[in-house]
């Protein structure tokens, strides 16, 4: 009996190893551009117009993230999105103090070793520089100066990172 659970649980880590391969195929081959080695993409992720989507290599995006890359969102080399993350570059056009129908488009850029905690949310237009630390649950509204941590709503700066 021992060998049959021993058997089963190798028979789910080999499943998963092997759908999250599939996933990084599947979506590298949407994305507009992607580095090597392939980004890995956990499940429960939706990726909106991944065809605006240029990622480096290195990218590791974890469960519920939630991408809209309608605007465009370029994402550069060793950056990981925690899980429930939200990258927006799309948003209501509010015209004359109301909500309109219509919809803006801002590209987001988000540079090279970048840490986007759980829950953080990056709203259209926003640039995040590199070497960056955007803590869980912070709001992004404006664009973020390299090296330095960020936490709160809006994100505002902490402290700088140290360099190695």
């Amino acid at each position: 009996m021992k060998f049959f659970f021993r058997f089963i649980h190798k028979l789910s880590r080999m499943h998963k190893k092997f759908t999250t391969k599939l996933r990084s195929y599947y979506y590298a081959s949407l994305f507009r551009s992607c580095g090597k080695p392939l980004p890995k993409i956990s499940p429960y992720v939706i990726i909106s117009s991944p065809k605006n989507l240029s990622c480096g290599k290195s990218f590791v995006v974890q469960p519920q993230v939630y991408i809209i890359a309608r605007g465009g969102v370029t994402i550069g080399d060793m950056v990981v999105i925690s899980a429930g993350a939200k990258i927006l570059s799309s948003s209501q056009k509010i015209e004359d103090g109301k909500v309109t129908r219509l919809h803006t488009h801002k590209e987001v850029k988000i540079g090279n070793n970048v840490w986007i905690g759980a829950g953080a949310i990056i709203c259209p237009g926003v640039t995040i520089g590199d070497n960056c630390v955007v803590a869980a649950g912070a709001v992004v509204t404006k664009d973020l100066e390299g090296g330095y941590l960020y936490a709160g709503v809006p994100a505002k700066q902490i402290k700088p990172l140290k360099q190695n």
